[in-house]
């Protein structure tokens, strides 16, 4: 009969015991040259201090405490065990093995994504900005706000985020950005929260900056009567944009 995750895991742990045990058993009555100086309780700490090292090195984490997620240790969601299956500047996927309450043992395979920025710019006139900008994972033109991302700006705010894409991607600059909130994106399988913003009487005295996989071909400014039945008609279909343009119209005449 096939082991289960649990006995799998159950094994995989006492065979790391039993080597401990012999890993210490050699420490401790090691007579060389350069351990001799060290008395057994310091042979200890040099041993555990490596052994731990290792298994971080491995990316195998045996046993941990559910640290990260509090909310989830109060309903009894019991971390076992965490690897990072992937890791960039951009987003890293992360997947966790969890006993529920009920005994039931869970894989939750999740993305962790250090946040983006949205602006919503709007002329003196009261019209709102657009790109026409083409997105490689749905291989389609997507009527979009000015948007980025947060991973490669570590030392920047979401407001200077903000004030270089409105630059970026449209030559714009704006002397009051208004923040309209912080939201969760992708909670069903990832952690991404988006800070949105409105920029208000902007103008477009610079040229464009875009980074090499941007491609946008168009920037037109748009009545907001006419941005708002985009949204209901699907012509703006990138549902980021149509809830901060439907958030920033909240707060627009």
């Amino acid at each position: 009969m096939p082991l289960t995750e649990p006995q799998r895991s159950q094994r995989a742990f006492l065979r790391v015991l039993r080597i401990s045990a012999r890993c210490i058993i050699i420490f401790t009555t090691l007579e060389d040259a350069w351990m001799l100086k060290y008395s057994i309780a310091d042979r200890l700490l040099i041993f555990f201090c490596y052994h731990l090292a290792s298994l971080r090195l491995c990316g195998k984490h045996y046993r941990m405490k559910n640290t990260r997620k509090p909310e989830a240790e109060k309903l009894g969601w019991d971390v076992k065990n965490s690897t990072l299956l992937f890791e960039s500047q951009w987003y890293d996927l992360r997947q966790d093995t969890i006993t529920l309450p009920s005994q039931d043992h869970i894989t939750y395979t999740y993305v962790e994504h250090p946040g983006c920025v949205f602006v919503v710019p709007i002329t003196a006139q009261n019209e709102m900005i657009l790109i026409h900008s083409y997105r490689y994972p749905i291989d389609a033109w997507c009527w979009e706000i000015p948007a980025g991302n947060l991973g490669d700006r570590a030392e920047d705010s979401p407001e200077e985020v903000a004030r270089q894409e409105l630059k970026e991607e449209i030559g714009g600059i704006s002397q009051r950005l208004e923040f309209l909130g912080r939201f969760s994106l992708i909670n069903g399988f990832g952690k991404l929260y988006g800070h949105y913003f409105l920029a208000r009487n902007v103008e477009m005295p610079d040229s464009q900056s875009l980074e090499a996989s941007e491609v946008i071909d168009k920037i037109e400014l748009f009545p907001l009567s006419r941005v708002r039945h985009m949204i209901c008609e699907g012509v703006i279909h990138d549902a980021e944009s149509a809830f901060a343009i439907l958030l920033a119209l909240q707060n627009l005449p």
